[in-house]
């Protein structure tokens, strides 16, 4: 149909836009800083774990059916992502702020506008090329922080694709609320709004895992309530979980993270779907805010 013609058309454009962005390039050399840093502090962590006494500590836990070395090297993957993870949710948010509100404030949203498009159109070729462009930076920056874990310690995560959909998929969901705020706010607003939010959450999120485990009901419903608001956190939660291997103390009723990136417990299935839904519900309210704005 011709309209998902002019929506795809609107889409590559935006690809295009986003790559020749300064912020983005600058998000790409940081990256590329970062995963620098963390290959060789990987390999240096490797080559120091076998000579210290954690080695000699590890062979006595695996006589104890217990293997620390996993574990450990799934909380360094852990660190590496979350790094990744932080440098994707602000370029999501960076690149969406100024998606709807820019064009409006500098008259480009007019004269699209004038054109054979509904807005719903522009608003769906924006977001589907800020995702592809924010899917592909998490699955290329993941893949490689996973590859650089392997390559020093042999350790890999038993899915290591699902980690790398979980990192993209918190960008998605942040770029679709920047997206959604833009249409009704100025560019500036916009990524302030989402930055602080996407702060707020990542808080509660780690208020929620403290509930966990000291078993307080009230954190945990703060986390969910949390979750629901906006579950970027819900996405990093996930790829954590897969990141790492189980925990070897919950087989004996003990609950005690092994590291600061422990997941205590894996998200719920419905909250991936949840993830997925909030995403297109952005994307509408997005499309009925700028059809609904006196241009």
């Amino acid at each position: 149909p011709i309209c998902q013609v002019n929506a795809l058309r609107v889409a590559g454009l935006t690809w295009q836009e986003a790559r020749r962005a300064r912020a983005l390039l600058a998000g790409l050399v940081l990256t590329s800083v970062f995963l620098g840093l963390y290959g060789w502090g990987i390999h240096a962590a490797a080559t120091e774990v076998a000579k210290s006494q954690l080695a000699e500590e590890a062979s006595v836990a695996r006589r104890l059916n217990i293997d620390l070395m996993p574990v450990i090297w799934g909380q360094a993957l852990s660190a590496g992502l979350y790094g990744v993870a932080g440098i994707g949710a602000l370029l999501a948010i960076i690149l969406g702020a100024p998606s709807i509100a820019r064009d409006i404030e500098n008259g480009t949203m007019q004269l699209l506008a004038s054109r054979p498009l509904g807005r719903w159109e522009i608003v769906a070729g924006k977001w589907l090329g800020g995702c592809a462009l924010l899917g592909s930076y998490a699955g290329v920056a993941g893949a490689c922080t996973c590859a650089l874990t392997w390559s020093a310690t042999g350790y890999l995560p038993e899915n290591p694709v699902l980690v790398v959909v979980a990192l993209a998929m918190q960008s998605v969901v942040l770029h679709s609320l920047t997206i959604a705020l833009s249409s009704a706010l100025p560019t500036i607003a916009a990524g302030v709004v989402a930055v602080i939010t996407h702060g707020i959450i990542v808080v509660a999120g780690f208020g929620e895992r403290i509930g966990i485990l000291i078993d307080s009901q009230t954190l945990k419903r703060t986390g969910l309530v949390a979750s629901l608001i906006l579950p970027s956190d819900v996405a990093w939660q996930l790829a954590a979980s897969e990141a790492q291997p189980p925990n070897p103390l919950s087989a004996t009723g003990t609950i005690v993270p092994m590291g600061p990136f422990d997941v205590l417990s894996a998200p719920h299935p419905f909250f991936i779907a949840y993830a997925v839904a909030y995403a297109l519900a952005t994307l509408a309210i997005a499309s009925r805010n700028l059809a609904a704005r006196d241009l």
